[in-house]
């Protein structure tokens, strides 16, 4: 595992490749409103990219594996989980957190978000699912 991620045509043609982690990438994610995408690695970084240019516009951080993320539909945040035990909502504009959710003792392995973005559902190594809502 090299740490990229690659943009890939539907043709299979390779656009270009999102280099940013220093350990594998495990989620990706393309944004629907805003021509961005999302990586999150094992080094606890959530790089957020520009897809027309494919330049890396900001790195946000856990403070372990992220795992799972998942865009907003029809929005420009974004939701993350993590081996941190922490569920975090990030604006990909500004690169703010702007919900931090916690409750699981062991890491989470995946998550799903409701279409209006206001309920997380969660699942963890903790043997846990936990449902957080704004």
């Amino acid at each position: 595992m090299d740490g990229t991620a690659k943009l890939v045509h539907m043709n299979g043609n390779i656009l270009g490749s999102l280099e940013n982690a220093s350990e594998s990438v495990e989620t990706v994610g393309l944004c629907d409103v805003l021509p961005l995408a999302a990586t999150g690695s094992v080094d606890g970084s959530l790089s957020i990219w520009d897809v027309n240019t494919q330049r890396l516009r900001t790195t946000l951080k856990h403070d372990d594996s992220v795992n799972r993320l998942k865009w907003h539909q029809n929005s420009p945040l974004l939701t993350s989980a993590s081996m941190d035990c922490t569920v975090r909502t990030w604006d990909s504009r500004t690169g703010e957190c702007v919900r931090v959710w916690k409750g699981h003792q062991e890491g989470i392995m995946d998550l799903a978000l409701s279409i209006d973005g206001k309920t997380v559902v969660t699942a963890s190594d903790d043997g846990c699912c936990l449902v957080f809502a704004q």
